[in-house]
């Protein structure tokens, strides 16, 4: 099969690409074991996560009532599972077609934002399959959690930022705080694109945070208002879960290959920044730095305060992968040493 000829073809090219997402995610649809079982079985065995999200969409079937079934902070994820309800198959189905459905149009996204960044069809092509053949993917995501369309509305955010469609993204945010309540991450990235943006008046800036963190702050609140429960939930701090994911070698293994060929390219690209961009394209690679960092700072936390897992490095791919293109041609083309900027291709 010719690369260049598939890439070129917009039909052939998402065919392909939503062929392969479909085959990936096949063996572990509805939490079914497959070959990667010694290295999750925790998660295979016992995905509370999941069962609380299963929980929520009998809620609003009207199957069972609010009690010790259901719980916060998933409570607050009201949008997936309200969906899920209204589908004609079992909880856990619907969650995850609804799932399979964010990847792909996460997988329609990141070929936009390839396209804006000016790669072109091959990398664009490549940039995609690094987002499908990956580990997140194959392992989490048609399990019954919400971590996809975490990322759908990430790459969806990074789109509208790289657009500077800065007023829509307040929506997003709004609408964001029904599936988690990582939308901060996208409020901090936000506000560090508009301070790189050299157009942008400073009290426009002021004034799209302040609209940035009131669509959040409504939204949280009315989330924790439509299932009402008797508690709240904060992911605290702990010593005891630091030592008990630190001693954890399946996290370990799986949190590597999860941080994967986008990490470390990512980190190969930040030693060799200043060759790869120019003045014109550096504001790019801090703002997905800034993406990539905060990813990681939250798997991070994750670590000291709830069990963690590989899936809390999946949200840094929106970034490491555009972050991994730029490197992957620098170090691709050889006249980049000759001190051509990758942008300049």
């Amino acid at each position: 099969m010719n690369l260049s000829i598939l890439a070129q073809n917009k039909y052939y090219f998402f065919f392909i690409l939503f062929l392969l997402t479909i085959l990936i995610t096949i063996p572990r649809f509805n939490k079914r074991e497959a070959a990667i079982s010694s290295l999750s079985n925790k998660a295979l065995s016992n995905n509370f996560d999941s069962d609380e999200y299963v929980n929520m969409a009998k809620y609003f079937r009207g199957t069972i009532a609010t009690g010790d079934k259901l719980d916060p902070p998933y409570t607050y994820r009201i949008l997936v599972p309200l969906a899920a309800s209204v589908l004609p198959f079992s909880p856990i189905t619907s969650i995850n077609l609804l799932s399979l459905l964010a990847i792909l149009l996460s997988v329609l996204l990141l070929e936009k934002i390839l396209s804006i960044l000016g790669f072109n069809s091959k990398y664009r092509f490549g940039g995609c399959l690094l987002y499908i053949i990956s580990y997140p993917v194959f392992c989490y995501s048609v399990t019954g959690n919400l971590d996809t369309v975490l990322l759908l509305l990430l790459f969806y955010s990074e789109y509208l930022l790289l657009k500077k469609k800065y007023t829509f993204l307040s929506f997003v945010i709004f609408l964001g705080a029904f599936f988690k309540g990582t939308p901060l991450i996208v409020i901090a990235l936000a506000v560090m694109h508009m301070i790189l943006d050299t157009q942008l008046q400073k009290k426009k800036i002021s004034l799209y945070a302040i609209a940035y963190f009131f669509s959040f702050s409504i939204s949280t609140f009315i989330s924790r208002m439509v299932i009402p429960v008797s508690s709240t939930y904060v992911w605290k701090p702990s010593i005891d879960l630091v030592f008990t994911n630190l001693s954890r070698v399946r996290l370990n293994i799986a949190a590597i290959i999860s941080f994967g060929i986008p990490g470390l390219l990512t980190l190969a690209t930040m030693l060799k920044r200043k060759e790869i961009f120019s003045s014109n394209t550096e504001s790019h690679f801090h703002f997905l730095l800034s993406g990539f960092l905060l990813s990681n700072v939250l798997f991070l936390y994750s670590i000291v305060s709830t069990y963690s897992g590989g899936r809390f490095l999946w949200t840094s791919y929106p970034f490491s992968i555009l972050l991994s293109l730029y490197g992957a041609k620098y170090f691709l083309y050889k006249k980049h040493r000759n001190g051509v900027a990758v942008n300049e291709l």
